[in-house]
């Protein structure tokens, strides 16, 4: 029993449903480029092909860190390797959007790159570090919230049984949920500036009544290639569902309109 959740990570690990208690790490056996090479195109497109096999990506904070192997001659005494600084973009670039392992590189909490010498032809190595349960199962759409930021949701939750779909009701559920507690948020925020705190002491004040998943502004993610959903298209749904299973979720307005 005592080994039960090592050998439920490392399964879904292996077959690309799960971080390793938060970690993901990868070897590419294919030379890093920079950011200004010509051949950039298609080596993004070959670090991208290399997580197709992943069912998920990290949705919180992650640090990252990149590790070049190179040969320390050819990079002292000739100009066939760039500076660091140079490769970090576009490695950055691969790692993020549809695709990638990150929703988008506002999640880069902390990030570092270094390089190795080796006698083999170059080639590098990609490790993310995030909080075991912060990631979220592929697909998934980006949903506005009352705090105008836009949160994942998947179609499947991850089980110690594997992987399952979600019944569209208990999405629709999770949707109204999470809307009242960024309506809240958002409301005590008010509130706090009401009774003199300033703007960020406001904000950290709130942040207790927001939800742990993160929420992103639609300006690092319009592009991510991600399906975003507005507010007004969600809450088309049928109310009803709620109701349901919460019926002290208040009514709607006449009209048919859900919160907010």
């Amino acid at each position: 029993m005592i080994d039960e959740p090592l050998e439920i990570e490392d399964r879904g690990y292996q077959q690309g449903i799960n971080p390793l208690f938060g970690r993901f790490f990868l070897k590419f056996d294919i030379a890093p480029v920079p950011y200004a090479s010509p051949n950039r195109h298609k080596f993004h497109s070959k670090v991208k092909s290399a997580f197709e096999k992943n069912k998920y990506v990290f949705s919180g904070e992650v640090k990252v860190n990149y590790t070049l192997y190179q040969e320390e001659q050819t990079r002292l005494e000739t100009s066939d390797f760039a500076d660091l600084d140079n490769y970090l973009k576009l490695l950055n670039d691969c790692i993020k959007g549809h695709g990638g392992m990150i929703i988008d590189d506002c999640q880069i909490q902390s990030i570092s790159i270094s390089w190795i010498d080796t006698g083999l032809p170059p080639y590098f190595e990609l490790e993310i570090q995030g909080h075991p349960d912060e990631f979220v199962l592929k697909p998934f759409a980006l949903y506005e919230m009352a705090d105008h930021l836009y949160y994942p949701i998947s179609e499947f939750s991850w089980t110690k049984d594997g992987v399952i779909k979600k019944d569209s009701q208990v999405t629709r559920i999770i949707l109204d949920r999470l809307f009242e507690m960024t309506k809240i948020s958002r409301l005590e925020r008010h509130i706090f500036r009401q009774d003199g705190a300033d703007k960020f002491e406001a904000f950290y004040k709130s942040r207790g009544f927001s939800p742990i998943l993160m929420g992103y502004h639609r300006s690092h993610i319009v592009n991510s290639g991600f399906t975003l959903i507005s507010r007004s298209e969600w809450k088309k749904l049928n109310y009803s569902i709620c109701q349901k299973f919460f019926p002290l979720i208040p009514s709607p307005p006449s009209g048919g309109r859900g919160l907010g």
